[in-house]
């Protein structure tokens, strides 16, 4: 999720956005394995749409050492690299 517009934002705090972002929390997210993701997802969203919900899923997980509610947390890569717990 490099460039995030107010769509994308909108889509991800959406019902349908959250509920596809914790599926998504439950997959296996290996490099190997997105492309199939990928495509999966463009199956019910558009290529913006899905592309974000892989970023966050990811983004979630690299969090998760730094957040306990990571899971909960809306990050773009450069804000994960700066964000402390505190």
């Amino acid at each position: 999720m490099d460039a995030i517009n107010l769509q994308t934002v909108e889509f991800l705090l959406s019902a349908p956005g959250r509920q596809a972002a914790a599926a998504l929390a439950a997959e296996t997210l290996d490099d190997a394995d997105l492309p199939a993701r990928l495509a999966a997802l463009r199956r019910h969203f558009t290529g913006e749409q899905a592309g974000a919900l892989l970023a966050l899923a990811r983004l979630r997980r690299q969090a998760a050492a730094k957040f306990p509610e990571a899971d909960q947390l809306f990050f773009t890569a450069e804000a994960l690299e700066q964000a402390t717990a505190r």
